[in-house]
């Protein structure tokens, strides 16, 4: 996972440095053109001086958005553009990219998504409903099949819905959950069971 990660972090780099690079499997392209990479020191025999191994780079997803996201867990590591593709590897060499909005055309309102997280067996993305700029979440296990999650939270005996604009997730592991970052200071809390939302206020500043 950490070497999936570093090779993203590789492509980003030069996507901000070269205007016009929106996809990432041009920038794995480059990558590979470039001299392997030296990942960690080998003695040869005779001489004291290290000598690195080298390993080539590896070829990414075919995308055409920009990264806005990634993040990994025992599963696999997942990404996110800002044209609504999710992709994900189990072992950076074979990837799977779905387009949400039109896999799920007709089914699912479009959402303009801003954030991804993966947390324990199980990956989250988080946005806001083209058509009416409602908070949206969506959850799977693997990637591939994706269901709506409910943003209601209960006060008392009063149900209601979360209002504010998400601006990111993350999971929080040890809590088993995840966690929504809003607008106006507003953290939304995200559990498995679905009755168990809850939204606290942290003010703005």
């Amino acid at each position: 996972m950490l070497r999936t990660l570093l090779i993203f972090l590789l492509s980003l780099v030069w996507s901000s440095s070269s205007p016009g690079s929106s996809s990432v499997s041009e920038n794995f392209r480059f990558a590979s053109s470039l001299p392997t990479s030296r990942l960690g020191p080998s003695h040869s025999r005779g001489h004291g001086r290290p000598r690195f191994s080298e390993t080539p780079l590896l070829p990414g997803p075919e995308i055409k958005g920009k990264v806005i996201g990634l993040s990994s867990n025992e599963f696999a590591t997942f990404g996110l553009t800002n044209e609504g593709e999710i992709f994900w590897t189990r072992d950076s060499v074979k990837w799977e990219v779905i387009d949400f909005n039109e896999a799920y055309r007709g089914y699912y309102r479009p959402v303009r998504f801003v954030g991804i997280a993966a947390g324990n067996g199980s990956v989250a993305v988080v946005g806001t409903y083209e058509n009416t700029g409602a908070p949206a979440l969506f959850v799977s296990s693997r990637g591939n099949v994706w269901t709506e999650r409910g943003l209601t939270y209960s006060q008392g005996d009063e149900l209601f819905e979360l209002t504010e604009t998400p601006l990111s997730v993350r999971a929080d592991l040890e809590r088993d959950e995840f966690v929504i970052t809003c607008t106006d200071g507003v953290l939304f809390f995200v559990p498995p069971c679905s009755h168990c939302n809850r939204k606290e206020y942290h003010g703005s500043d």
